[in-house]
């Protein structure tokens, strides 16, 4: 489904800020805690700090807590929900929920809704603890529980999606703090082309930075991740500040907890399905479809290196097709005597038309790998084939000195008889470029638009 235009008033993308871990819930799992329960330090330090900006900047989210946490700081949840936050659910105690049996999923849950009820708290949300949902938790037990949606981290749940009655708001591993900060990340960071080693604040900042865009260009959903227990510097926090700042001074984004843009796809969901019922006139195309496609500069720019490619390798093989007829035995002589001048004259009116085309397509294919938003076309796939593209149209000048020498013949012949001969030679380094440099440009640019507008 198209998510484009559905978020409330004129806001083009949905983010949702969350939040997960609180205190010493998965330390006290794993056997690792050797302080006073109830006194980690992220509940004094980070947390406040970060709930403190939260308001300044007037953005609410959501927090995925692990139900253990709720009896062991009942009073910083109350202070969370009291701020307009949306509490959620993140297992018991952050137990590897995708390893779990079915029997243990069904304990963890039990006993989670148990602890959240006492405390005031209806879930109606849930992050797997570490992101995988797992083979063994039931869609029809989510549903039972009350669960409307779900927010996971793993390849089977890459776009906004509604399943078996349960909405999925995915998360991915690069808008995940600890996919940066922590030294175990470093498979799901070689995974992700990234290096192996801990990377900085100021890498995930403009990762995100750049994903905000992405997500407004789109016209999407976007999930975002912060740990407070890691944020262990001024540096970490400052990243956490100025991505509210970002969010919160653009009027075109809706952020909101995860709650309320499950209710969104949730209202939309059924009134497709009421639509399908109860079909009506297909609506008025959209006005900013048909600007986007065909007066927006950015898309010009993307669309550009097809159009100057497509026409140099036309010109390339109307050009070899057109001159071999000169080639013709019963028309060699005539040819010896005209092809001279053909030259001549083409090359005063047709080597610009080459050199303009060429120049476009290495020109608007390098731009792209420059403007607005390369990372949107490395996501899509596409920034390779641009500078691909871009290399082999430069490649095509490189076959000037195999060529230049037989043009140079054909018109200074001034005897009349070599002509032909020069440029049956002519043609076979011309067909060797087209086959190489200008096909190869033109398959290149289409691959790189296909992929970009592939959405």
């Amino acid at each position: 489904m198209d998510w484009s235009g559905q978020w409330r008033g004129p806001r083009k993308a949905a983010i949702c800020l969350t939040m997960d871990n609180l205190g010493e819930a998965q330390d006290v799992y794993k056997g690792t805690w050797d302080k006073p329960i109830g006194t980690h330090p992220s509940m004094t330090d980070q947390l406040p700090r970060m709930l403190d900006l939260l308001d300044k900047y007037d953005i609410k989210i959501t927090y995925f807590i692990e139900s253990w946490s709720l009896s062991v700081y009942p009073s910083v949840v109350k202070d969370i929900i009291a701020r307009g936050h949306e509490v959620a659910w993140h297992g018991y105690q952050h137990e590897p929920w995708a390893s779990l049996s079915l029997e243990e999923v069904r304990d963890k849950l039990d006993k989670s809704f148990e602890m959240a009820e006492a405390l005031g708290i209806k879930y109606v949300g849930f992050r797997p603890p570490g992101g995988e949902l797992g083979k063994r938790t039931s869609w029809d037990l989510m549903r039972e529980s009350g669960l409307e949606y779900i927010s996971p981290v793993e390849l089977e749940f890459r776009r906004l999606d509604h399943l078996n009655g349960i909405t999925v708001l995915p998360l991915e591993w690069p808008e995940v703090d600890a996919f940066y900060y922590m030294e175990k990340f470093a498979d799901k960071r070689s995974a992700c082309r990234e290096q192996r080693a801990v990377m900085t604040p100021a890498q995930f900042k403009e990762h995100l930075m750049n994903k905000i865009d992405v997500a407004l260009e789109d016209e999407g959903f976007l999930s975002i991740l912060f740990h407070p227990f890691l944020q262990t510097s001024e540096e970490k926090l400052k990243v956490f500040e100025d991505v509210l700042k970002r969010i919160a001074n653009d009027p075109e984004i809706f952020c909101a907890p995860c709650r309320d843009v499950a209710k969104i796809v949730q209202s939309l969901i059924k009134s497709e399905a009421h639509h399908n019922i109860h079909p009506n006139p297909p609506p008025t195309p959209r006005i900013k479809m048909a600007s986007r496609v065909f007066f927006d500069p950015l898309t010009l720019l993307r669309l550009a290196p097809v159009i100057s490619s497509t026409a140099s390798l036309t010109l390339a093989w109307d050009q070899n097709w057109m001159l071999r007829i000169f080639t013709l035995p019963e028309l060699e002589r005539d040819s010896n005597q005209y092809l001279p001048k053909w030259f001549h004259a083409f090359f005063r009116a047709g080597l610009p038309s080459v050199l303009a085309f060429l120049s476009v397509t290495m020109v608007t294919s390098t731009l792209n790998l420059h403007v607005h938003n390369p990372l949107l076309l490395k996501q899509r796939g596409s920034y390779y084939w641009y500078a691909a593209g871009a290399a082999l149209a430069a490649g095509h000048l490189l076959f000037v000195p195999a060529v230049a020498p037989r043009i140079q013949a054909i018109v200074e012949d001034e005897s009349t008889e070599r002509s032909v001969g020069e440029l049956r030679r002519w043609l076979r380094v011309n067909a060797i470029r087209g086959l190489t440099t200008d096909l190869g440009a033109w398959v290149c640019c289409v691959v790189a638009v296909v992929r970009t507008f592939s959405v």
